[in-house]
């Protein structure tokens, strides 16, 4: 190619070069100050979308609901399915008193922003005015798989609602799926400084009702009214549950080992102790329906001139 060619080639695209490399400078200046400085990044391009999104949500902050409506309906003519910009839409409505439409705004936010935050809480609220529990909770739920660490601000508001019979017969029917924030909760509502006993009692005994209490979590949960010195309730709940021979409690209850002991309330309780391996066994001569009336254990014992020696004991109960 000729000199004057070649010259000619490069002076026809250096325009296009100096256009890319203009346009490469803008958006990494853009992209540089996008969350600090939006206005910023907003010069070197009008419609960059993250830069949009902070400018939307500091105006909000600041009062200034009719630029926030703007910056959010400029974000979305260039991203209209960013659902955050909704969530601005939406709270700029409700701090105008627009609750109508705010709430409509929130649940489109809410179908194309499933994991923004903000938006679970406004209608966690919203739910919750309505006494609507089912839907408060199933907001609450989506927020405590997506962000465990929020439990710790969430379990009181919990404990404090669930005094209300309905609410904790909501919250035992979501428990009753076991969300991996269920212990959470449960140890929350039974602990002793910050729990609740009538909370927990409604919930315990709601779940209880639906067959999603554990025997572990039933064990737990009379053994902490024990520990309270709440006496009278543990043993009203631990005996509306047990078999009532003749439809009254004895005096002892399975004295006679007519079944096979729970651990758990008021039933005879079975510790492990070194060295002693305990065994139940059956009577033939017992009518059916009689469980173990002898027991067995062996106990591993020392003796002078002996390494260990078994020793076998055996109590006939009757």
């Amino acid at each position: 190619m000729k000199p004057i060619l070649r010259f000619l080639v490069i002076f026809a695209i250096l325009p296009f070069i100096l256009i890319a490399g203009w346009r490469i400078v803008g958006q990494m200046q853009s992209e540089r100050y996008a969350d600090t400085e939006p206005e910023r990044a907003l010069r070197w391009r009008p419609n960059h979308p993250q830069a949009l999104l902070v400018l939307a949500e500091r105006q909000l902050t600041q009062g200034d609901f009719a630029a926030a409506r703007d910056s959010a309906r400029r974000l979305l003519v260039h991203e209209p399915l960013q659902g955050v910009a909704f969530r601005v839409l939406a709270a700029a409505a409700d701090r105008q008193g627009r609750r109508a439409e705010a709430f409509r705004l929130y649940l489109i936010a809410e179908r194309r922003a499933p994991r923004d935050l903000p938006t679970r809480a406004w209608l966690t609220q919203r739910y919750l005015e309505q006494g609507d529990f089912v839907r408060a909770l199933a907001q609450i739920d989506r927020i405590l798989r997506m962000s465990p660490q929020r439990a710790e601000s969430l379990h009181p508001v919990l404990v404090q609602l669930a005094q209300d019979p309905e609410f904790a017969d909501a919250l035992a029917a979501v428990l009753r799926q076991d969300p991996p924030w269920r212990r959470g909760i449960l140890a929350a509502l039974r602990d002793p400084k910050s729990g609740n006993p009538s909370a927990a009692g409604r919930v315990m005994q709601a779940l209880q009702n639906r067959g999603g209490l554990s025997a572990e979590e039933y064990a737990a949960w009379l053994d902490g009214l024990i520990a309270q010195g709440r006496w009278g309730e543990a043993y009203a709940r631990w005996a509306g549950r047990v078999p009532k021979p003749g439809g009254r409690l004895p005096l002892v209850y399975n004295g006679d080992f007519a079944q096979v002991p729970s651990g758990a309330g008021f039933d005879w309780r079975l510790r492990r102790v070194a060295g002693v391996l305990l065994q139940f066994e059956s009577d033939a001569g017992a009518g059916e329906g009689r469980w173990p009336t002898c027991i067995s254990w062996i106990a591993a014992c020392r003796t002078p001139g002996w390494n260990s020696r078994c020793c076998f004991r055996r109590a006939i109960i009757g």
